[in-house]
């Protein structure tokens, strides 16, 4: 039997992935007042959060606050308002963006 990479036991379903225009997202983020977290998970085709840290500046103590702030973000996320972007730089804007809120 070949070996593959695919694990057919964590296969449990598949479905068409519905791609969003601009507009539509733009929409969809202007109804959930700049919050993603009131997004719908049908109007989301990734669902990713990037978190960048220095490497050998930060314990896991850091770590551990930073998964807690998360999680603590989320179960508030009604109470939040969203930001949007007033200036960035052309390139690497996650660093140096200035932000305002919704």
């Amino acid at each position: 039997m070949p070996r593959t990479v695919i694990e057919p036991f964590k296969i449990r379903l598949v479905e068409p992935i519905r791609l969003t225009s601009r507009e539509e997202r733009e929409r969809f983020l202007a109804e959930a007042k700049l919050n993603v977290f009131r997004l719908r998970a049908e109007d989301v085709l990734l669902d990713l959060v990037r978190l960048a840290f220095p490497r050998r500046v930060y314990t896991q103590s850091h770590f551990d606050y930073a998964a807690e702030v998360v999680l603590e973000l989320k179960a508030r996320s009604r109470e939040v308002r969203g930001v949007r972007i007033a200036r960035q730089a052309p390139v690497l804007r996650h660093f140096t963006a200035e932000m305002r809120w919704a």
